[in-house]
């Protein structure tokens, strides 16, 4: 199997589980440059969210503790004239506290092995594997962060609803907040139940008037600020400055492109979904973001019985055919008729704090300017590091056709290996906003310009 997930820290070696050997020959030594890259290149959330302060040896648990403004009490002010004895105002600022813990997974390749040489490795073969489990580990760290939102989000919205959801309302203030596990079964969570309960109620699309709707829901309702600077957002992604974030698919944006409400205002009102390389402004107020696996659901009804939810893999291993053994993206999950369901998320700023994968960039920096020394940069360690190592036990074939363990002590094989560890610390958990919609396509013909592609009203 070329993906193993969630295995045993300690398993036994076998030869099934060793890298073909004709695949890799040669090591690079921009293992740091690579694993910089692949994080820019695949990550989304970490992005748009505060770096959580956190240190190897500070325990196991972070706390993250922000000042209460006071509240706003009244429409009107009436102070007492001048000559008379004034009144006052007291305030009195709260404190509240969020608790999470961390959390650390291994990732490694297969143990690769040369027949040849020390020196002789086939060109760059050694770098692809890198780049696949420096690419694997960003998509690891987007699938944290976003796990974390969705399951600890306070308030669902659900598109276009027809009053059959168990809310009976298309926006949910009261859902569950636990934490899930691999099964969805967790009680007190979105579970598989609460989703086979609520998703028959979603009728629309990712409709202008649903963007339009959550937008006034987290601006006014929720009072969530907009991203105002560099601090929360790296300098390529400015555009975002002064506006929220609406992260969804590129099936959604070419569906909300072809919405007919869109269309008659794109120029009128300031959207410009179009011309803008960032994923375009929807409403003066909101900023398109793009997201390469989107959250998508498989709602299946069972006559006599609860119905079946499913989270379809995004890619799977061809078999058979022209292009036997090849990554291929899931027909299950591309197709709208399968995963009929999928989730945006209309996010402010100070939603989230996340620990930091991938090296930090001010050393990094210095290390590619070569104002660091080759010791001192071989000497730095952060998280989600991929390194190379030989230290493994590997079985060897006996001449009686058995198979023996022996240390790697010739360093005959080697492996890329790193060891993250994930934290996602809410800071104000209502300023992101997942919304259910129902997934559609645009249309072949321009009968969706007069309504026929959108379901919301």
């Amino acid at each position: 199997m070329p993906v193993q997930t969630d295995l045993p820290r300690i398993q036994n070696q076998e030869w099934s589980n060793i890298q073909a050997n004709d695949l890799y020959r040669k090591l690079p030594f921009w293992i740091a440059a690579n694993n910089s890259k692949m994080m820019t290149k695949y990550s989304t959330w970490q992005k748009l969210t505060g770096t959580l302060a956190w240190k190897p040896k500070q325990g196991t648990q972070v706390k993250g503790v922000r000042a209460e403004p006071t509240p706003v009490v009244r429409q009107f002010l009436h102070p007492n004239r001048i000559t008379t004895t004034p009144v006052k105002d007291v305030f009195e600022v709260r404190e509240t506290e969020e608790d999470e813990f961390l959390y650390r997974q291994n990732f490694e390749s297969k143990a690769i092995h040369f027949l040849d040489s020390f020196e002789a490795w086939r060109d760059d073969q050694v770098g692809f594997a890198l780049k696949d489990i420096s690419a694997q580990i960003a998509c690891a760290q987007d699938l944290f962060i976003r796990s974390h939102m969705w399951y600890k989000s306070p308030a669902v919205m659900f598109a276009g609803s027809d009053g059959s959801i168990a809310s009976a309302s298309e926006y949910e203030i009261d859902v569950p907040v636990n934490l899930g596990n691999a099964a969805n079964t967790v009680a007190g969570s979105k579970n598989n139940d609460w989703l086979g309960t609520n998703l028959p109620g979603v009728k629309s699309n990712l409709s202008l008037r649903t963007v339009m709707r959550a937008l006034a829901i987290i601006s006014e309702d929720v009072q969530a600020p907009p991203y105002e600077s560099t601090a929360m957002i790296p300098v390529e992604d400015e555009g975002l400055k002064g506006l929220y974030c609406l992260i969804g698919s590129t099936e959604a944006h070419c569906a909300l492109w072809d919405d007919p409400e869109l269309r008659t205002r794109m120029k009128s009102d300031n959207e410009d979904i179009i011309h803008s390389g960032w994923g375009g402004k929807i409403g003066g107020l909101t900023r398109w973001k793009f997201e390469r696996y989107p959250m998508r659901i498989q709602y299946t009804a069972v006559a006599g019985g609860s119905p079946t939810i499913a989270f379809p893999a995004p890619q799977i291993i061809a078999d058979g055919g022209y292009n036997d053994g090849e990554t291929v993206p899931n027909p299950d999950y591309t197709n709208p008729n399968v995963a009929q369901y999928e989730v945006a998320w209309l996010m402010g700023a100070d939603s989230y704090r996340t620990l930091k994968v991938g090296p930090a960039p001010a050393d990094f920096s210095a290390a590619e300017r070569g104002t660091m020394s080759q010791g001192a940069f071989k000497a730095l360690r952060w998280n989600g590091e991929v390194r190379v190592t030989k230290d493994f036990l590997v079985d060897y074939a006996t001449p009686n056709g058995g198979v023996e363990k022996s240390t790697n002590m010739y360093g005959d094989f080697l492996k890329l290996i790193s060891d993250v560890t994930f934290g996602s610390l809410p800071i104000n958990r209502r300023y992101c906003l997942p919304i259910i919609f129902k997934r559609t396509r645009v249309a072949q013909t321009a009968a969706s310009a007069s309504g026929a592609n959108q379901t919301s009203t």
